[in-house]
């Protein structure tokens, strides 16, 4: 079986996209059968590519565990005595420009590229299945039985 490009961008909607959190259920843990036949009908809309760009925060724990291990022990102190404020961000930078680049030195940004944003907005068809009531969510999403009794 050979599957489009927009067949297959169309189905990564669905396995990971917006659409995907209107299905969440409470499908106890366990192993089941399952048989579904199902048809996707509609309009996919892809952006164009872009870059993201966001700080590389990798290794945060070692470098914070490094910090402590040097750290001398009145601030280490302080740092205990101020840590349920500081979780909140609320301490005040007393060197702003130093501290600047110093995140710079230590996480400087990062960018990589992305694919387009995706949305669908159609019907998602489950054949074998019967019902008289079809359910639409915000995203454009409409799932509907196939009525077939």
């Amino acid at each position: 079986m050979t599957l489009t490009d927009l067949e297959l961008e169309t189905l990564r909607k669905f396995n990971s996209g917006t659409n995907s959190k209107q299905l969440t259920n409470d499908l106890e843990p366990g192993s089941y059968d399952v048989k579904l036949t199902v048809s996707i009908e509609g309009q996919l809309l892809k952006g164009n590519p872009g870059i993201t760009r966001s700080r590389d925060t990798t290794g945060t724990a070692n470098i914070l565990q490094y910090l402590l291990d040097r750290i001398n022990s009145t601030m280490y102190s302080r740092l205990l005595l101020d840590l349920p404020q500081i979780r909140k961000g609320n301490f005040e930078v007393k060197h702003p420009d130093n501290l600047a680049q110093r995140i710079d030195g230590i996480m400087p940004y990062r960018e990589y590229p992305r694919q387009g944003s995706t949305r669908f907005n159609g019907q998602v068809i489950a054949e074998d299945l019967s019902t008289d009531s079809n359910t639409t969510w915000p995203t454009g999403l409409q799932l509907s039985g196939s009525n077939n009794d």
